[in-house]
């Protein structure tokens, strides 16, 4: 008895692991082919690819490098400066005319995409300052500060946009101080310059 146990539990066992295995199929186990044997691999071909440029290159004209004749008023009367900037010469709404604001002196340098220069209004006394900006398409768009005059009412710095003409000879555009940027996001254009 003590033969049959140990047989019987052999058996089961032997089931156990079968099953365990995974071999329930009745078909006989078939055996993969072995991989054909491969060609060593041949060496890499590179090609060196140009990495692309995150900066543009320059422009190839520097058209706001000048000293510019400009006409700028305040944003205290909330006129348009293309009234004057686009008025018949001669007549008092013209560039020199007589309710033309007096001018006012603007020389910049460009070095490429870059713009730095020197402004002066036509306050009494003449209030002195610099001007900064980014050249983006035919736009100059950038900061200007004073040495602490005040052209435009409470404010010694702020913004300005300026859009260059076709011809690239003159702009029209905004000078805003800081105390009125939110006030005069859609005021008409403030600032008009022609090249001297």
């Amino acid at each position: 008895m003590k033969f049959s146990r140990c047989t019987i539990l052999l058996l089961a066992l032997a089931c156990i692991a079968l099953l365990a295995a995974g071999c329930t199929s009745s078909q006989p186990a078939i055996t993969p082919a072995a991989p054909a044997a491969t060609a060593a691999p041949q060496a890499a071909v590179t090609t060196a690819v140009p990495a692309l440029s995150t900066t543009p290159e320059c422009p190839d004209k520097l058209v706001w490098d000048a000293t510019w004749d400009t006409r700028w008023m305040g944003y205290a009367g909330n006129h348009d400066i293309r009234v004057i900037a686009d008025g018949e010469e001669g007549e008092p709404d013209s560039w020199n005319g007589i309710n033309a604001p007096p001018a006012t002196d603007l020389k910049l340098s460009q070095t490429c995409w870059d713009v730095t220069g020197t402004v002066a209004f036509a306050t009494d006394p003449v209030c002195t300052g610099t001007v900064t900006g980014k050249v983006e398409k035919n736009q100059l768009v950038g900061t200007w500060k004073t040495g602490g005059c005040e052209p435009e009412e409470g404010s010694t710095d702020g913004k300005f946009y300026l859009t260059m003409a076709t011809d690239n000879q003159s702009w029209t555009g905004k000078l805003i101080g800081t105390k009125w940027l939110d006030y005069c996001s859609d005021c008409p254009p403030n600032w008009a310059g022609r090249k001297a």
